[in-house]
């Protein structure tokens, strides 16, 4: 009993004191997010205690990280606006402002080292058997390359810093495959983790739904979207999640609780009004059928057919509306009109200054360290995106422009694999969280394909985090049941 009460006063002694120390850093430096790290770190430590002590701790560990990242906003990509500030996106400074590390690869880089440390030497074996070397060398691809193509622009005259810049949060997309791959690795933590996904997205949806409506006016007149630009690709993850469950789950309440969840995060995600999002969406939905199990065309084919009906229906009556009802038609319409109807788009001038730096140097790149050369004089962003020449919107071209041909092959391998390892998992898995997985993936890599295309995807880092995390779950897991029907095959 003395122990016990011991340890609880030890506890509360240094709850206290990280308090005091939370006050005092708010008070000297103004209120900044820094204040909360003393808190967070002993926050953090409990979590860890307890988590050690479970069965799989490495679980416990990254569910909880993945609640939390979802739960805070990613301050970086400006959340929720210029002029609106929420206390979610000021904890979200812990996670995505860069201290020299941010808090997303302080997590990454410890928690690949430690799996690393504490299971590779036992564990490598099985995993070389389904593809632990496969999957990692295609994560690794693009770092890998761009890290040689920013060595060679520094040699022909590029900046270090520069070249940094350009490659800074790389390095994390392989880390977060490995983890996957690690983690991710049985159909319960599938389910858990889509499922609370889930619900700190509904969470966030009915909280951008309550700002959007407290700050009507400055959102449709002014704000260019209401969370963030890449809300909208985690947006799809929680409407496919609920509608299988919609699907699935029989019971009243369940379903009531999935059409109200759906409701919020869809005016969310039209709130968002994120084109690039909507471009993604439609490649899944048309890529949908052709990798769809005949069982699930046939089970489904009226209901489908309604709904395609539906959307159809949608589009024609909503087409001159304004957004949010008409935001196909306002999608339709609003490409190529950044500068006007009368001259090419920022996005055309762009492109092709890019492209002109891929004629310029076509077997080497430019090299990263450099900027682009505007050849097509374009308009100047740099007052609200300074490094607009050296990270371009369109990151395919841009790694073809400062990388090369070795460069963009390693970013298309990339995208080829996870989405056919995406779907192949969807056509072939016969349990319905695994199926769910391999859905839920396929859409969100056809949203972070285009993101990369139009919208500088591929440098954010929760996007890379999903991404990774989610390519390396499918991989291990289809290897698995390869594994497994092959063992049954054999022993029949």
């Amino acid at each position: 009993m003395t122990n016990a009460q011991g340890s609880s006063t030890s506890s509360l002694k240094l709850l206290l004191l990280c308090c005091f120390l939370s006050a005092g850093i708010f008070m000297m430096t103004k209120g900044s997010p820094v204040s909360l790290l003393p808190i967070g770190l002993y926050t953090l430590g409990i979590v860890l205690s307890v988590a050690l002590k479970r069965p799989r701790p490495d679980q416990d560990i990254l569910l909880g990280f993945l609640i939390l990242s979802f739960f805070v906003d990613d301050i970086s990509e400006v959340a929720w606006g210029r002029t609106v500030d929420t206390w979610t996106e000021e904890a979200g400074a812990l996670l995505f402002k860069s201290y020299g590390l941010t808090g997303m690869e302080v997590f990454a880089i410890v928690m690949a080292a430690c799996l690393a440390l504490s299971q590779f030497p036992r564990l490598f074996r099985d995993w070389y058997r389904i593809g632990l070397l496969n999957v990692t060398t295609v994560g690794f691809g693009v770092f890998i390359a761009s890290l040689i193509a920013g060595v060679f622009g520094v040699f022909d005259g590029g900046k270090v810093n520069t070249m940094f810049i350009q490659i800074r949060f790389l390095h994390c997309l392989p880390l977060w495959v490995f983890i996957g791959f690690v983690v991710w690795r049985d159909r319960d933590f599938s389910n858990k983790a889509l499922k609370w996904s889930t619900i700190m997205l509904v969470l966030k949806s009915i909280q951008a739904v309550f700002v959007y409506y407290t700050h009507y006016e400055l959102y449709k007149q002014h704000e260019e979207y209401l969370v963030d630009h890449y809300f909208s690709g985690f947006a799809v993850i929680a409407l496919v999640v609920l509608l299988m469950t919609l699907i699935r789950d029989k019971r009243f309440i369940m379903r009531l609780l999935c059409l109200a969840s759906i409701s919020f995060v869809s005016l969310a995600y039209l709130f968002n009004d994120r084109r690039t999002s909507y471009v993604g969406l439609a490649f899944a939905l048309a890529l949908l059928p052709v990798l769809m199990p005949f069982r699930i065309i046939r089970r489904f084919a009226i209901r489908g057919t309604l709904a395609i009906a539906g959307a159809v229906l949608f589009t024609m009556i909503t087409w001159h509306m304004p957004a949010p009802l008409g935001f196909i038609g306002n999608l339709y319409r609003s490409f190529g009109t950044e500068t006007g109807y009368e001259e090419p788009s920022y996005r055309d001038l762009e492109n092709a200054n890019l492209l002109h730096a891929v004629t310029s140097r076509p077997m080497t790149g430019i090299g990263y360290g450099k900027e682009f050369d505007e050849v097509f004089p374009m308009p100047d962003i740099s007052y609200v995106y300074e490094r607009y020449r050296m990270i371009p919107h369109n990151l395919f071209l841009a790694s073809w422009a400062f990388g090369g041909p070795l460069t963009i092959a390693a970013l298309s391998l990339l995208f080829a694999a996870m989405i056919a390892t995406a779907g192949k998992l969807f056509q072939k898995a016969r349990e319905p969280d695994l199926l769910l997985l391999g859905l839920v993936s396929l859409f969100y890599f056809l949203q972070y394909l285009t993101y990369t295309f139009g919208d500088l995807g591929f440098q954010i880092q929760r996007n890379q985090m999903m991404a990774g995390l989610l390519f390396g779950a499918c991989f291990r897991i289809q290897a698995e049941l390869t594994r497994e029907t092959k063992a049954q095959e054999r022993f029949r």
